[in-house]
């Protein structure tokens, strides 16, 4: 069985990857969601302009017309400067890749407390994850996706509360 202090390791490590699993999934949820808004925005004002100029809408609702058109350029540069939906595809594929080496971290914690497991190995493979784990959240920095403190702090309570469930701590 491993020392204590391996041990330990590898629990922190489980904890900050299971935080950061649960970070991106939300972060990444958030992004399409916005995404998804900002197209609905720019359907619906290229709706109301249409209806406009083939003349659906009574003479006295010409201002629509400017309206709309105001809208659309509004929303299109929206959804230009702040890119929801390569960020959501970013953010999507490193979430999957974060619950992969989670999931990696769990059966590395489980031989943790195999009789058969000696610390040096272990000590290799969480080298290996954790390596994984900076290169793949790393992509968000190198994209200038910012962190949010919010759903940072949302989700490590919440990867604490699933380990304490899993692991009855």
């Amino acid at each position: 069985m491993a020392s204590e202090e391996t041990r330990r390791e590898i629990w922190f490590q489980l904890a900050e990857t299971g935080r950061l699993a649960r970070y991106y999934v939300s972060y990444r949820d958030s992004t399409q969601k916005k995404h998804l808004s900002i197209r609905g925005l720019l359907l619906f004002a290229s709706l109301l302009g249409t209806a406009s100029l083939t003349g659906l809408f009574p003479e006295t609702w010409v201002v629509m017309q400017p309206i709309a058109a105001i809208a659309i350029a509004v929303v299109v540069v929206i959804d230009f400067t702040f890119n929801f939906g390569d960020k959501a595809k970013l953010l999507s594929l490193i979430a999957l890749e974060c619950l992969k080496i989670e999931n990696d971290c769990h059966r590395l914690w489980l031989d943790a407390n195999a009789a058969e497991c000696g610390d040096d190995e272990l000590r290799v493979q969480s080298q290996r994850l954790g390596d994984r784990l900076l290169d793949i959240t790393g992509k968000a920095i190198d994209q200038g996706i910012t962190e949010k403190e919010r759903l940072n702090e949302e989700a490590e309570q919440m990867a604490i509360r699933l380990l304490e469930q899993r692991y009855s701590v």
